[in-house]
């Protein structure tokens, strides 16, 4: 069962569309992947809460190609990324990304130790203890 974020309800079984949500950290780490159906013009500078939290949870990622998310799959080598213009592709990469799914989660897991080494609240958090006292 591939729960993918953002997704219309009708494109596949097993895909669950999220709204706002309490927690979304919560509903990451429950998830199989995270589609992040993103305006390529709008993302290709912007960062994503999601994509971040995604990475460090060990998440594997849908992005479309030419976003700064994009960039952030290719360095951590943890999604997939698919033409935003082109429905079917994002098609065939949600399968792809569901037949290949232990290939992706464990990229995805890897990933996490060095994401997580270098980024999340964590380490801000660390950073700022060390700093107090």
């Amino acid at each position: 069962h591939l729960r993918l974020g953002n997704a219309a309800d009708d494109l596949r079984p097993g895909l669950q569309v999220v709204g706002l949500v309490p927690s979304i950290g919560d509903l990451i780490t429950r998830c199989h992947a995270v589609l992040l159906n993103y305006d390529v013009d709008f993302y290709r500078f912007n960062g994503s809460g999601i994509a971040w939290e995604a990475a460090g949870s060990g998440i594997p990622l849908l992005a479309p190609r030419g976003t700064s998310i994009s960039k952030l799959l290719r360095n951590l080598d943890t999604g997939l990324t698919f033409d935003g213009a082109d429905p079917a592709h994002l098609l065939l990469q949600c399968d792809r990304m569901r037949q290949e799914w232990p290939f992706f989660r464990s990229q995805a897991l890897r990933a996490r130790q060095a994401y997580r080494a270098r980024n999340g609240t964590p380490r801000f958090i660390d950073r700022i203890l060390a700093h107090a006292g």
